[in-house]
Order: C-alpha cells, then sequence, then structure tokens
C-alpha cells in the first residue's frame, strides 16, 4: 500500500510536466498528408525497430504562411553499403520531392536543424529488405515569421509562435529564446526538461521499489510455507497414543477399592 501512495504521489507531481505532444509515425502515414499542430514529433514506427521494404511519403502540412522547423533529437539508420545508404530519409521542401532540405540522411549521424519555407514538408523514407535500427527522433514546431501577432510569442530570432507554447519545456523557437525566464530547464541534449527527467528518475526508483516488495512478499511466503512445513514434520513426529500403561501410571499395587 505505501508504495501504490508513493506511485500516485510521484504521477501527481510530474504529471503538470507532461506535454504530451502528438507523433507522426511514418509508417502509419505513408504516402499521405497529415496535418501538422504547433509542435510534435517525427518517426519512423511506433515499433523499437522500422519495417523493411518501406517508400514512404509523407506530407506534414500546416496553414498558410507558416514555417517549419525541425530539430534532431536522435538519428540512428542502417549504415551505409559500399558508402550508398539502404536505408534513408530525405526531406523535401513542399508537397513533392522537387526540392531538398537534406541529402539522403542515413548511419548514426548528427544533424542540424532544418527550416522550411513554406507551409508544408515532405518525408521520404525508404529501407531495403535486411537490417533495422532504432530510427530516428525528429521534433518539429510551426512557427511564422516576424511581425508577431497579440496570439503569439516573439522569439529573439524574429520567429513567431503560438503565445501557449512559451515555457513549455520544448524549444519551439528554436534559440531557446520562448524558455528563458521559466521554471522549466530544457534539457537540449535529450530533448527533456529538468522536470521529465527528475519524474523519469522518480519513476525508476519508484520501479525499484515495487520490485523490492515483490521480492520481500515472496521471500516472506517462502519463509512462512517453510515455517508451517516444519511444524507440520513435527507434528507428525509426536505419538498419537498415550505412552503411559495402567501399570506405569498406577504402579505395581492396584488403585483400592472402596
Amino acid at each position: 500500500m505505501e508504495v501504490v501512495l508513493l506511485l500516485v504521489s510521484i504521477l501527481l507531481l510530474f504529471g503538470q510536466y507532461d506535454c504530451a505532444l502528438p507523433i507522426v509515425y511514418l509508417a502509419d502515414s505513408c504516402n499521405s498528408t497529415v496535418q501538422a499542430s504547433n509542435g510534435g514529433f517525427i518517426e519512423p514506427d511506433k515499433r523499437l525497430l522500422y519495417n523493411s521494404n518501406l517508400d514512404c511519403s509523407t506530407v506534414l502540412t500546416a496553414d498558410p504562411g507558416n514555417r517549419f522547423l525541425l530539430r534532431f533529437y536522435r538519428f540512428n539508420l542502417e549504415e551505409p553499403v559500399n558508402g550508398v545508404c539502404v536505408d534513408h530519409l530525405t526531406i523535401y521542401d513542399g508537397l513533392d520531392r522537387l526540392s531538398p532540405l537534406s541529402a539522403a540522411l542515413c548511419g548514426r549521424t548528427k544533424v542540424a536543424d532544418i527550416v522550411s519555407s513554406n507551409n508544408s514538408i515532405n518525408f521520404g523514407f525508404m529501407t531495403d529488405g535486411d537490417g533495422s535500427t532504432n530510427g530516428f527522433e525528429i521534433f518539429y514546431s510551426v512557427f511564422t515569421d516576424a511581425p508577431c501577432t497579440v496570439d503569439q510569442f516573439a522569439c529573439n530570432n524574429s520567429r513567431c509562435i503560438d503565445a501557449a507554447l512559451k515555457c513549455d519545456s520544448y524549444n519551439m523557437c528554436g534559440d531557446n529564446s520562448d524558455e528563458t525566464d521559466c521554471d522549466v530547464v530544457v534539457i537540449e541534449d535529450t530533448g527533456l526538461s529538468a522536470a521529465a527527467i527528475a519524474g523519469i528518475v522518480a519513476g525508476s526508483l519508484c520501479l525499484v521499489l515495487l520490485i523490492m516488495a515483490v521480492i520481500r512478499a515472496i521471500i516472506h511466503r517462502y519463509q512462512s510455507n517453510q515455517l508451517l512445513k516444519q511444524l507440520l514434520d513435527e507434528m507428525s513426529k509426536q505419538p498419537t497414543t498415550n505412552e503411559y500403561s495402567d501399570k506405569d501410571f498406577w504402579g505395581d499395587k492396584k488403585p483400592i477399592e472402596e
């Protein structure tokens, strides 16, 4: 019960930092157009390892006048074979594959931020039939160029984002100006806020406590079963009949009859 209460307390404490940004999975949105939110993530698949033999073209689009900022938190595709990418991601500006914003990206690499010139961006993801890795995680944010409206936050780099996105623990502007003077600190290398990392640590600690509690319960039950078995063994060794005969009890003399 104490462990359950601890888990509930941790969830209540850190639940306020769960931004729950939407995730677009390229395998699920293959050859289709997805309406973008103000910010979210792009990943190859819901599974740990992406599928083979994919040839997907997924378009992410926003309202006219908006542009996209892409920031790569993780990128790990299959290594090139003879210098040629066998699994690769190529990002294009616009609805089609005519204006590439990147080369064919593959292997394990650090990719610089990418900015679109219009309100649509195309993700071309291709894989072969042999081998896969844990893929990539790309964060995107939607912005307009200055001047900003009253409903927008003015970034220091002359970009404008939705005012509700300020201090949400994600670097929506690209220069982190939307996360300054906030209680939540963004950890750039991981894409997680300090509070989110603390929540993960606390959750891991709670999991350890749960495992310890289960192990303790198993040990206690085992010891109880062993004690019960020992008691039953001792009882089985005890005599079930009276060891004393009349002679032993009364001696050689017979009791005096009245």
